[in-house]
């Protein structure tokens, strides 16, 4: 029915007001939906097996491993630990695959590990030792200075997101390092152009504290955010107890270079490997 009414009626200018606030409110309604989530309040702690984690991208230059672990409250966490390398090239007997448990940024059961080195046979360095007392999983790096003489060093970028999707910080971060050792000029010949690499591991926007020292030798530098290798491999293996305080907000990082400070570097002996236990989180 026709509504006998004049279109500039109070009655009609009322409907129209309310059509024009209508019309504003959707944007605000639009835009207040989108709003970033808030984090949760996090406690409690909770431990990540590399071996439960996903692989994505490009590994042993670009990979992302991606895990979750639920904290005693029941909130669950997701773990991103991303990859990127920064120098050298990724090390590992070629004629085998990078497969997720071969080869650089490679996870498997403590024990399992593998790491290419120059001289080792059957694609496992005998040196390379994990104690499956003291940790479940390895993540392993294992790295080359590249043809072109560039030193080896990669960077791994670890960020955690609640239930809601948004980024959380955990109070601390712990975990173990193996096989922080250097290979040295006794090694292959006496002159020190002929020292090879020197693991080098540092983190950014956390400081760090060491909690406990395992096998032989376990000597290292150590600053209030790196440890450098300062002795050879020994086949009794060797491990630090590492715990990361985060600094800020943003993602802490972790970086595996090749410290070694003479030269000439050549790909075929600047194999190195440090392997990397279960990763342990707290809020």
């Amino acid at each position: 029915m026709t509504d006998p009414r004049p279109t500039n009626t109070p009655a009609a200018l009322s409907r129209r007001a309310l059509s024009r606030g209508a019309a504003w409110s959707v944007p605000a309604l639009a835009v207040a939906s989108v709003a970033p989530a808030l984090a949760l309040s996090l406690t409690g702690c909770a431990t990540m097996l590399w071996t439960k984690t996903t692989l994505s991208g490009a590994q042993g230059t670009s990979g992302v491993r991606t895990g979750t672990i639920t904290l005693a409250s029941g909130d669950k966490v997701t773990v991103t630990v991303s990859q990127n390398r920064t120098g050298g090239s990724r090390s590992y007997d070629q004629a085998l695959t990078y497969d997720g448990t071969n080869g650089d940024f490679s996870a498997t059961s403590a024990g399992a590990q593998r790491a290419g080195t120059a001289g080792a046979g059957a694609n496992k360095d005998a040196k390379y030792v994990v104690d499956p007392s003291t940790t479940s999983s390895v993540l392993t790096l294992n790295q080359q200075t590249s043809s072109s003489g560039s030193r080896a060093s990669e960077t791994l970028t670890f960020s955690f997101k609640d239930s809601t999707g948004a980024l959380v910080t955990p109070e601390t971060m712990s975990f173990n390092i193996y096989d922080i050792t250097m290979q040295d000029k006794s090694i292959i010949s006496s002159t020190k152009a002929n020292q090879r690499y020197t693991d080098q591991v540092s983190f950014a926007n956390a400081t760090m504290t060491t909690t406990n020292h395992g096998g032989v030798p376990a000597t290292y530098t150590q600053t209030a955010t790196s440890l450098t290798g300062t002795s050879q491999s020994t086949a009794t293996g060797n491990y630090v107890d590492v715990v990361l305080t985060p600094t800020g907000s943003g993602n802490v990082t972790l970086t595996y270079a090749n410290a070694n400070t003479y030269g000439p570097l050549t790909s075929s002996f600047n194999q190195q490997y440090i392997g990397i236990g279960d990763l342990e989180v707290c809020f």
